[in-house]
């Protein structure tokens, strides 16, 4: 039967900060983004399209992108971040399937697609639908994607499987192991396979001395120096990875070059973790973290989670970043003798423990200027208008929570 597929967001204020500044498709976990994975899954198939407002499908412009519900078929609407598609071969009527209250797909037949309505790239309703429960785990919250990061590194090894030419011995089933042929591994490497698969993709580097545990994944043009990768952990495409890392996703054009711990993190792009940065993720009591989703607190039910942080984020020498923390994109801590608030809105400058506005808009865009083009690469005027939305949007806010903040550390 024909019908249109959609990959769409829902909830995306349990995935904030970097929901402010991306579609949850761009999210990177496993192997790939959520739209490359949907890509391959589909085999590039011409009905799948993404939902996102007009401006991001400005910014998005290299991928099939829509502001609008397409018409005229049957529609397959998936959550942006499933891993997997459902299976909808004995659907024949219009449902929805919800997973932990969370809509996970939906089927649903043209002639109910008036029914349906979208606003500013997010479908606001799928009421009045057959509901359904599905066992589909996908993560409801942004800490939960390293959580589930190892097993979706397992699953994405699917589509690694030709046979690597590289030589290096490995501890642990060598059949786990990828690494591209255009891939640069040093001597005195370390790969372990025992807990599941280790990926090095195309032009990565891996520097003497480091110790890559599955499962892993070190995206293309990405540095490991001297690091110890321990498993569950992702990199986008060229990041900088030192020191130690567990359970955590890093994406593109981030860096962590120096010692230090990152676990149970989620970094987003274009951030710059300063030497030492280091972040907490086991409170001394063992309890459940609870996480400050833009001043929502949240029990994790888990006692395993590090920091979220945030596009464009920027860490001093030595910062301290507490368990369960919250940095908003395009912020900057400066260490000054304590751990960081357990939340720093967007364009914050954490400084001698007090939280700040940064110093203007404009400092900030060629701050990320600067950075981007040491890495060959320009902040298109789509993406810099998104950020000055972002900007303008929340610091009424901002200043309401560094007066409550500062009033409380005097």
């Amino acid at each position: 039967m024909p019908f249109n597929i959609l990959i769409a967001d829902f909830n995306k204020e349990n995935y904030y900060p970097l929901s402010l500044t991306r579609p949850l498709w761009t999210l990177r976990s496993g192997c790939f983004e959520q739209h490359e994975r949907f890509r391959k899954l589909f085999q590039d198939d011409k009905r799948l399209t993404f939902l996102a407002s007009e401006e991001m499908c400005s910014l998005y412009s290299d991928i099939r992108t829509t502001s609008t519900l397409p018409a005229g078929e049957d529609i397959l609407i998936i959550n942006s971040l499933m891993n997997i598609i459902p299976d909808i071969s004995d659907l024949n009527k219009s449902e929805v399937f919800y997973n932990r209250n969370v809509l996970a797909y939906a089927f649903i037949k043209k002639d109910d697609l008036i029914k349906i309505s979208v606003s500013n790239g997010c479908i606001e309703s799928l009421t009045g639908f057959s509901k359904n429960i599905t066992d589909i785990i996908f993560p409801k919250y942004i800490w939960e994607i390293p959580l589930m990061n190892g097993e979706i590194i397992k699953n994405d090894f699917k589509f690694f499987s030709e046979k690597s030419n590289c030589k290096i011995t490995v501890s642990g089933p060598e059949k786990l192991f990828y690494c591209s042929d255009s891939a640069e591994i040093e001597p005195f490497v370390s790969v372990s396979t025992k807990k599941g698969p280790v990926i090095i993709d195309e032009n990565a580097e891996i520097s003497s001395f480091s110790r890559i545990e599955g499962p892993a994944y070190i995206g293309k043009n990405t540095c490991i120096f001297r690091a110890n990768i321990r498993e569950g952990s992702s990199f986008g495409i060229s990041c900088r990875i030192g020191g130690e890392v567990e359970d955590s996703v890093f994406n593109s054009f981030s860096n962590k070059y120096h010692d230090g711990f990152i676990g149970h993190a989620y970094i987003g792009s274009w951030v710059n973790l300063g030497a030492m940065t280091t972040n907490s993720d086991l409170k001394n009591d063992y309890t459940n973290v609870k996480v400050n989703l833009d001043g929502k607190l949240h029990d994790s039910e888990s006692p395993k989670v590090g920091a979220v942080v945030g596009d464009f984020v920027k860490t001093s020498i030595g910062t301290l970043i507490n368990t369960g923390s919250v940095i908003g994109s395009c912020s900057m801590t400066v260490f000054s003798g304590r751990m960081t608030p357990d939340f720093i809105p967007p364009f914050s400058l954490f400084i001698k423990n007090k939280l700040r506005s940064a110093k203007s808009f404009d400092s900030v865009i060629s701050t990320i200027k600067t950075q981007m083009s040491r890495r060959g690469c320009n902040l298109s005027p789509e993406h810099k208008s998104i950020l000055r939305n972002l900007y303008e949007k929340t610091l009424k806010d901002n200043l309401r929570i560094f007066e409550e903040w500062n009033k409380k550390l005097n």
